[in-house]
């Protein structure tokens, strides 16, 4: 059984994603793959608010975060999977509870040189990297939460 694991805040990571069967498919679903994350906060991007509100709000930040850190990092999961197979929007925004997540990619230059493999099979990385900002909801808008993309 595997181990459950966290996706850490400001720090990237590698997933790993083994083959979903051994015959080929027209989705080539029959590769490993990896791809890499990283989820940022939105706090201190506003270097114009001041240092104890910025501090109250990364206090609340970090602590919404830890609490849904799980829900986050299987939404995390599912996107960058799914992403291999199907092509996503440029930018995809999932809402949480009390928070949004904004996934953007980039290409992931470093990933493409690296041989990556379990023990005979070999991993693929994925051309692009995906960068996640997570945010926090004002009050009125913590209800309950979803998932959605945008097309911008």
């Amino acid at each position: 059984m595997a181990q459950e694991y966290y996706l850490p805040f400001n720090r990237p990571t590698l997933l790993f994603f083994p083959a979903a069967s051994k015959s080929n498919s027209a989705l080539d679903e029959a590769q490993n793959y990896v791809v890499m994350a990283t989820i940022k906060g939105a706090i201190g991007e506003d270097e114009n608010s001041d240092i104890l509100r910025r501090e109250n709000n990364i206090a609340k930040e970090m602590s919404t975060f830890y609490f849904q850190q799980y829900e986050i990092t299987k939404a995390i999961e599912s996107v960058t999977l799914a992403h291999i197979f199907i092509p996503l929007p440029p930018e995809v925004v999932l809402r949480g509870k009390g928070y949004t997540l904004t996934g953007k990619r980039k290409a992931w230059k470093y990933g493409m040189t690296l041989q990556l493999g379990w023990g005979e099979e070999r991993v693929h990385p994925c051309p692009e990297k995906w960068i996640f900002t997570f945010r926090l909801l004002d009050g009125k808008d913590i209800e309950g939460g979803s998932a959605a993309g945008s097309n911008e």
